[in-house]
């Protein structure tokens, strides 16, 4: 799996997503050399307004940046009313997070 043309492909996909980005994600992932995680932070109940949430959810992903050449990933922010929950799916280079990652983003382990 070649990680620059997954992203380029979901990029720029606009319209028929599914059935071009998701198809083409399934083609193309190798279970040998990458992983998916989930993550869901650990105290919604913590998310009462939307701006904050979506700064805590932005600031993550700037930390996460370091990380670009070894993931991918989507952060959403769910619910129209409070409490709004935090969930994300990654994809990682690897069979694990990078411990660089683990040790650079202090936020990781605010997510399950």
């Amino acid at each position: 799996m070649i990680l620059d043309e997954w992203k380029r492909l979901y990029s720029n996909r606009k319209t028929n997503f599914r059935k071009v980005a998701i198809k083409g994600f399934w083609d193309m992932y190798d279970p040998e050399g990458y992983s998916l995680w989930f993550c869901e932070y650990k105290y919604n109940d913590e998310n009462t307004v939307s701006f904050v949430t979506m700064n805590k959810v932005g600031g993550f992903l700037q930390r996460m940046d370091l990380a670009r050449k070894y993931a991918f990933g989507k952060m959403l922010v769910i619910g129209s009313e409070p409490p709004f929950k935090v969930k994300g799916l990654w994809l990682f280079r690897g069979n694990e997070i990078p411990k660089f990652v683990m040790d650079e983003c202090y936020d990781m382990e605010l997510y399950e």
